[in-house]
């Protein structure tokens, strides 16, 4: 069990354990029992301890009580695993609330000091309804206790002004701010239980790769086109992309072993520059219509920038709006610059391809999420999907639901399938179609057998692609169709084949060309 810290632990800490009346009135409840007494060593004991707030009901608050050494008191209170409150007592007097005494705390029980531990369950009904509704607010809001420290102290010179996003499988993501230089960036770091296992650079690769996209030079890129058969002067126009691709300004990487206390000081570590505007799925999510033509600017721009790392041999493998950073600038046509992130790290497997890391049904290539190796043509669909979501602010159902079936029945992940209205019979077709063919063919067989279902997609592709886009000139949806094609060899073999066709299409069209 991992705790977690109430974000207002200092003030309601002097509130609840530093102010004699209040504490009374906790410790008066009718609605008091003990949960658990324990007398030993803190460090053999720190583990039951920690077990046993979750014994205590949400309603009801955990009153435990440490006594250490005989030399002085602990005391904390949780509501589950949320730390709302803790202080350190010398005699019968605070000497520290909050954060220091959460540091405190820690120190006690790795020690080797004999300490008395009294757990008991508390009823709130005495505190009043305004602080007890700050209670609940505070679990709703709480963040782990590292999470804690690091807002509270910073890490690495950087001031952590927000939590971003502490929701995803790899990364803590925050919003930071150089502590010397007062600039705002991105503070990614790596997950705890990524962290320990000692694997974490599978999620720091990434990183390293758009640096290196970064920085290649015109001549370089001149030559690894030239031994491709693609035209050189084609370096000059996608060198200009690196603007378009988000700067990893630092890649830490602690040689500290691993250990949570060494974790919480010097954890893997990305620094990023700062996307003012948010990323893509949240600019469309919040209502905003993207017209043609902003749409064309976002499509020409990603596709660019990935080109000019597929030139270098570096593919992204999970490109979605999520991943597309929005970076306010007023010289830009719409006020911004689209920015790709997050390069999946994927390493190339000889005779295979990449290894897929991570997928996002809506987003993959269904191809590629049979084999569970992709190429740079994995990247075209995701790009052409994130396009169609992005005009259109929905994904098409019917591919959403091809691939959550594949990932369903070849990975047993047990992913929810969107439901079904009355008037979409031909979709239930489709999904029962798919769910008997991936049932009656061999792994090896599906991904022939699945391109021969190519049909009836694209029958489906009309109603759920073509008409929601039917203003869109024809030529732009042949390329978008091209990119989502299900026969590979009809599909963009990468971005750059992608680019050449899009910048042909949308040649003269806009002054931003």
């Amino acid at each position: 069990m991992v705790l977690r810290l109430c974000r207002e632990v200092d003030e309601l800490s002097t509130l609840l354990l530093g102010n004699p009346e209040v504490l009374a009135q906790l410790l008066l409840s009718k609605n008091r029992k003990t949960i658990a007494y324990s007398v030993g060593v803190a460090n053999k004991l720190h583990d039951d301890i920690i077990s046993k707030f979750d014994l205590c009901s949400e309603d009801r608050v955990c009153y435990v009580r440490i006594t250490v050494s005989d030399k002085y008191v602990l005391r904390v209170l949780t509501v589950r695993d949320v730390i709302v409150a803790t202080s350190k007592e010398v005699g019968e007097k605070v000497e520290v609330a909050g954060l220091k005494a959460f540091e405190e705390l820690e120190n006690a029980l790795k020690g080797d000091n004999v300490i008395k531990v009294v757990i008991e369950e508390i009823g709130v009904e005495n505190l009043g309804a305004e602080l007890v509704n700050r209670l609940r607010d505070c679990y709703s809001k709480a963040v782990k206790d590292f999470i804690a420290i690091w807002m509270n102290k910073g890490v690495y010179g950087y001031t952590v002004d927000s939590v971003l996003s502490d929701k995803g499988a790899y990364m803590y993501v925050f919003k930071a701010r150089n502590t010397a230089m007062g600039t705002q960036h991105v503070l990614k770091i790596v997950r705890e239980d990524v962290a320990l296992t000692g694997r974490y650079m599978d999620y720091l690769r990434g990183y390293a790769q758009a640096f290196l996209a970064l920085s290649v030079m015109q001549k370089d890129l001149e030559m690894l086109l030239s031994v491709r058969g693609l035209n050189e002067r084609l370096a000059e126009r996608l060198v200009k992309f690196r603007k378009n691709i988000v700067l990893p300004m630092a890649i830490i990487v602690p040689n500290n072993g691993a250990s949570i206390t060494k974790y919480i000081t010097s954890p893997p570590a990305v620094v990023e520059e700062y996307g003012s505007l948010g990323d893509l799925e949240s600019y469309v999510k919040e209502g905003r219509r993207v017209s043609y033509e902003e749409g064309m600017y976002i499509f020409y721009h990603i596709t660019g920038a990935v080109a000019l790392t597929h030139s270098v041999a570096i593919p992204h493998l999970d490109i979605k709006p999520r991943n597309i950073i929005l970076f306010g600038d007023s010289a830009e046509p719409f006020g911004y610059t689209v920015k790709i992130n997050d390069f999946s790290g994927s390493l190339n497997i000889p005779g295979r391809g990449w290894e897929l890391r991570r997928i996002t049904p809506a987003y993959a290539d269904p191809l590629a999420i049979i084999t569970g190796f992709g190429d740079y043509d994995y990247d075209v669909y995701s790009i052409a999907m994130t396009i169609i979501y992005t005009l259109t602010s929905s994904i098409p159902k019917h591919r959403l639901y091809l691939n959550t079936l594949l990932l369903n029945n070849l990975y047993n992940l047990g992913l929810p399938l969107p439901p079904l209205s009355e008037e979409e019979q031909d979709l239930r077709i489709f999904a029962e179609k798919v769910s008997e063919t991936i049932a009656s063919h061999s792994r090896e067989k599906l991904r022939e057998v699945l391109q021969k279902m190519s049909s009836d997609v694209a029958k489906l592709d009309e109603k759920y692609i073509a008409t929601p886009l039917r203003d869109i000139p024809k030529n732009i949806m042949l390329i978008l169709f091209k990119g989502l094609s299900l026969k590979k060899e009809d599909r963009y073999r990468d971005a750059i084949e992608l680019y050449v066709d899009l910048g042909k299409a949308l040649q003269g069209a806009f002054k931003w060309l």
